[in-house]
């Protein structure tokens, strides 16, 4: 989506925020900053107590009308914190926030729903929580129904309703009011691959008018939807920029959080693997550079190359049945492997080096690199992928 040159309607300037570890400790603190503002006291929101960290430290961007800002990070690194501040949820201990207009905000799966109302009833309980009229409601009603997909269930209590249903109606809610700002985190990957479309064509239509903040660890959407990304680290903010950059930041923060193990014997000392290009399209081919090295001649068998998504395997090959004679010193590969059709994710090296007989190994190194995969499936995965081929650089005889 194109950057705008709109006028700014949020503003975030110093923004730090803390929070209490335990809720006994956070109701002492509660009180005692009460007491202290009946008596005149202001109380001291910039220094930690007890028990007390920065959820937030030192925030601070711009986002007008027309733009998109998604904020990426891994769980835990304020991504939620920052937008209920902008919500308004939760005022900042340092620092301000400006927003000028309306903010639509949709931050938990049915926040604002009575469980007991039915889905027209809460329909018109939120739209005037948003500060709708009931005639502005009644002009809108249709249309929220319609996106929302609920038209045979409209009179069922919203507590018989699935995660989905609910995110489907929040979010025809949330957007239905035209607002100036609009604040999603995370929900809709709650819903299915159709209602996701529909809800991001329904962003791209509110950007006309207002300026969208995404929290979501679908990176494709994120770079669908967004113009800019944050990235947020143990609440601060380590980049802000194009979302193709934060999304290759965001990679290599999570590369230095999956420790590789790497395990050789006495012929191959070192083994290495690099991913050549780091950010994928559906259907592009791999290019890896495997670099190996060896205290003496060996006969290298099978190099058995695995993609890994967090913890789980997704896909494996083996890309040569024989390699050959390796001289003694460091040997480099060109491996390409093609085309990829995996599902959105990011997607971690290991490789195994194995004798001819393929009865033993000579190394084994898992997590030795990662690669982010954009791509229009958000389910299922390709446990084969084929080799283009294995082009062997000049070798280094010896050391």
């Amino acid at each position: 989506m194109s950057p705008s040159t709109g006028e700014v309607v949020i503003a975030a300037r110093g923004v730090w925020k803390k929070f209490t570890k335990t809720l006994r400790r956070s109701m002492v603190y509660g009180l005692l900053d009460l007491s202290r503002s009946f008596l005149g006291i202001k109380p001291d929101t910039t220094t930690l107590r007890q028990n007390e960290f920065w959820a937030l430290k030192d925030v601070s961007f711009e986002l007008r009308r027309g733009e998109t800002l998604g904020l990426i990070g891994v769980n835990g690194s304020g991504k939620t914190t920052l937008l209920r501040l902008l919500a308004g949820i939760f005022p900042p201990d340092k620092g301000e926030i400006m927003i000028k207009g309306r903010v639509g905000a949709l931050i938990a799966v049915g926040a604002g729903f009575h469980p007991h109302f039915t889905g027209r009833e809460n329909t018109y309980l939120n739209g005037t929580i948003l500060g709708l009229t009931r005639q502005e409601i009644d002009e809108k009603f249709d249309d929220i129904v319609s996106l929302a997909e609920i038209g045979e269930f409209l009179d069922m209590p919203v507590n018989a309703y699935s995660s989905g249903m609910r995110v489907r109606l929040g979010f025809s809610i949330a957007t239905a009011i035209k607002p100036d700002v609009l604040l999603i985190d995370e929900v809709l990957s709650v819903g299915d691959r159709s209602f996701r479309a529909k809800s991001i064509k329904r962003i791209g239509e509110i950007l006309e008018h207002a300026a969208v903040v995404f929290v979501s660890h679908n990176m494709t959407d994120m770079a669908r939807v967004c113009d800019r990304s944050m990235l947020l680290q143990k609440g601060e903010m380590q980049f802000l920029g194009p979302t193709d950059q934060t999304i290759d930041q965001y990679v290599q923060l999570t590369d230095r959080e999956y420790e590789g193990q790497l395990v050789t014997g006495d012929e191959v000392t070192q083994l290495d693997c690099q991913v050549i290009t780091k950010h994928l399209s559906y259907g592009e081919n791999l290019e890896l550079e495997l670099s190996i090295e060896t205290s003496q001649p060996i006969e290298l068998g099978a190099c058995v190359i695995s993609l890994a998504e967090s913890d789980t395997l997704q896909a494996q090959r083996d890309v040569a049945e024989y390699i050959g004679p390796l001289p003694a010193g460091q040997s480099t590969f060109k491996v390409t492997l093609g085309p990829t059709y995996l599902k959105s994710g990011t997607y971690w090296i290991n490789v195994t080096l194995l004798t001819p007989s393929h009865k033993s190994t000579y190394a084994h190194h898992t997590y030795c690199d990662s690669f982010w995969m954009d791509s229009p499936r958000d389910f299922g995965v390709a446990y084969q992928i084929p080799v283009v081929y294995v082009a062997r650089q000049t070798p280094s005889h010896g050391r």
